[in-house]
């Protein structure tokens, strides 16, 4: 999708493959594929979705509410009779890039297609150092690298008026906090239904495809893994071979779940021959159109993603839904002796934790009001409104802090605090209602302290719609996360069941995994699949355990790892050599600020000298000067 938008709010589309849908002087324009909607427990196909949509043509709150249970990855433009535009990212789409540039508004799908109208870019500081910081590549804001040029995630929409006014808002119906009295029972029964039923409407569409399950060994896939094999269907555990004893864990759980499983290559403990051999139809192509991208080390680009046709779900934004509820964060309403012991029991006992026993005295009104009463969950929570939701909106961008490479800022203390201020205003303008947003970050006031928890699930919620959306895109039968589908989605975000939920927030997931499977987590599964008699006994062992890795890390020269050894290769050094070659860098004399610019050249020269040990950071380098190159040669 591309589109230019001019001042009188007239569309102008290269996009030929769209549906319209016009009512009373209303135009709606459909990018992408509608596969149905999910409305009071039943499915409606495409054509009953489409006279929903047409229906509500009329009322824009009503189009919103019905977006949030269109299934399928679509972009819907609606053009009102008064000519404002509205343009709306489904929750499956993976978001847009926008920019307003003389007189004109671009709207595309990939970067640089919109930045390559402008006539002269500026990389935005904060951004790069963002970016730079960030495992994996994940793209966690509302904005890009470049100045003026944003990015509109999943679930989100903008408002376009003439004049090229544009303003940005999300459509999320978030309910206020611990107002849930549904019983266990029932949210078993509610869970077991959405999760299940979710996939079984998409696989329905798919029936002659392969499928396959991401198996990983955690609480998420595994219990997607059971949901699917629960359906009677033929599926098989893929599993992205990392590390040794997660695939020997894997094995034993996919034989437990009584379903094949089937391994394809990852990152590290295989042969240098191997990792090419799995990665030579890589051809680049996504590096030069998107920020963000992985050239290697990534499951989505290996022959096996990219010549074979199959269906597969994965529980990594099912996981990534619950941060609507961990997010809050309760330290901030406790006393020094609470949040130390809240520390300990997330950093140590957790674990442990019986779940069984746990969930079961929760079940007793008078324990939850005793331990809303010690860590203040109810009203109190946030003593300081502004400092608790810029905390989250910080946070939101991930990494945390304490992950920078803090050289970026020794020489410059200004583009710490710069940094801090940046994401603390970008995300707060983003999520709170104006009239909020002027209270408490312009006028220091307080605001109603629900809107100050709904405010903090949606900040928690939209980390996970900014991550990896890009490969949704690139493998048109590959159905990957149900989390983020959009029934599911909605029933986990409407979860209101207070303290039971934050303190332990995936209950849900264990009891799906106890009752299907008839396997006690912790109980079968951690000493079962970790290869451990005893979790108490192994998770007390942990400091030793701890400093023993940091002590023979130290002292032993161990093999090294296959991220050292690809990067030293000379399939490495012919293929990315010349991109590394700092001296026909197009993305150094992009960076006006001289720290960075030091920093970043620092970052080249450790690379081709053998210095820079981050495998990520290293691909990260590739990415931007791939990128640039191409912007390079579009401005020619």
């Amino acid at each position: 999708m591309f589109l230019e938008i001019d001042t009188n709010n007239k569309i102008s589309q290269k996009e030929k493959n769209f549906l319209e849908i016009t009512k009373d002087n209303n135009n709606l324009y459909i990018y992408g594929e509608i596969d149905g909607f999910f409305e009071n427990k039943n499915f409606l196909n495409k054509e009953e979705t489409i006279s929903i949509l047409k229906s509500s043509l009329h009322d824009i709150d009503k189009i919103k509410k019905n977006l949030l249970n269109v299934l399928g990855k679509c972009f819907i433009l609606l053009k009102t009779k008064e000519d404002i535009i509205y343009i709306f990212n489904s929750i499956e789409s993976q978001g847009f890039f926008y920019a307003s540039i003389d007189g004109k508004i671009y709207i595309g799908t990939k970067t640089i297609d919109v930045l390559k109208k402008f006539k002269k870019y500026e990389l935005n500081d904060y951004e790069l150092i963002n970016y730079i910081s960030l495992d994996f590549n994940k793209i966690s804001t509302f904005t890009t690298i470049f100045e003026n040029l944003f990015r509109l995630p999943s679930g989100y929409f903008l408002e376009i008026k003439k004049k090229n006014q544009i303003k940005s808002h999300h459509f999320y119906d978030l309910n206020n906090f611990c107002n849930d009295k549904r019983s266990l029972k029932k949210l078993d029964s509610e869970f077991k239904f959405f999760l299940e039923e979710s996939i079984k409407f998409k696989y329905k569409k798919n029936k002659n495809l392969k499928l396959y399950s991401h198996l990983s060994c955690g609480i998420d896939s595994t219990i997607v893994t059971i949901a699917c094999k629960k359906l009677g269907y033929d599926v098989t555990a893929l599993h992205h071979t990392k590390h040794e004893w997660i695939s020997n864990m894997t094995k034993i759980l996919s034989k437990k779940i009584g379903i094949k499983s089937e391994f394809i290559f990852g990152d590290y403990n295989f042969s240098i021959n191997k990792w090419w051999d799995e990665y030579r139809s890589n051809d680049d192509i996504e590096l030069k159109k998107d920020l963000g991208m992985l050239p290697f080390a990534n499951i989505f680009m290996t022959d096996f993603y990219k010549k074979k046709n199959f269906i597969s779900f994965g529980g990594a934004a099912l996981g990534q839904n619950y941060q609507i509820h961990t997010g809050f964060k309760p330290e901030f309403g406790m006393n020094t002796l609470v949040r130390f012991a809240q520390n300990l029991k997330r950093g140590f006992f957790h674990r442990f934790l019986s779940t069984k026993a746990f969930i079961y005295l929760l079940n007793f009104p008078i324990i939850i009001k005793l331990l809303e009463l010690i860590f203040n969950m109810r009203g109190r929570l946030p003593k300081n409104q502004l400092d608790y939701l810029a905390f989250l909106s910080v946070s939101a961008t991930t990494p945390f802090l304490p992950s920078f490479d803090l050289k970026i800022f020794h020489s410059n203390k200004d583009l710490f605090k710069g940094y801090i201020d940046y994401f603390t205003k970008l995300y707060m303008k983003n999520y709170l209602d104006e009239k909020d947003f002027i209270s408490l970050f312009k006028n220091k006031k307080t605001i109603d302290n629900s809107r100050v928890q709904k405010y903090a699930r949606l900040i928690c919620f939209t980390r996970g719609v900014f991550n990896n959306k890009y490969q949704d895109q690139k493998i048109t039968n590959k159905i990957e996360q149900p989390g983020f589908f959009p029934p599911f989605s909605n029933f986990l975000l409407g979860l209101n069941i207070g303290f039971r939920e934050v303190f332990f927030p995936k209950a849900l997931h264990f009891r799906y995994f106890k009752n299907e499977l008839k396997w006690d987590y912790h109980k079968d599964f951690l000493p079962t699949t970790y290869t451990y008699k005893n979790v108490f006994f192994h998770t007390l062992m942990f400091p030793i355990r701890f400093f023993k890795k940091k002590i023979n890390k130290t002292s032993s020269n161990k093999e090294k790892k296959l991220p050292e050894v690809i990067t030293k290769s000379d399939d490495f050094r012919k293929k990315y050599s010349n991109l590394l070659n700092i001296n026909n860098s197009k993305f150094i004399p992009s960076i006006k600020n001289k720290d960075l610019k030091k920093y970043f050249t620092k970052c080249y020269l450790d690379i081709v000298n053998d210095r820079e040990k981050s495998f990520y950071r290293i691909v990260q380098i590739i990415n931007l000067e791939f990128f640039f190159r191409e912007l390079h040669k579009d401005k020619i």
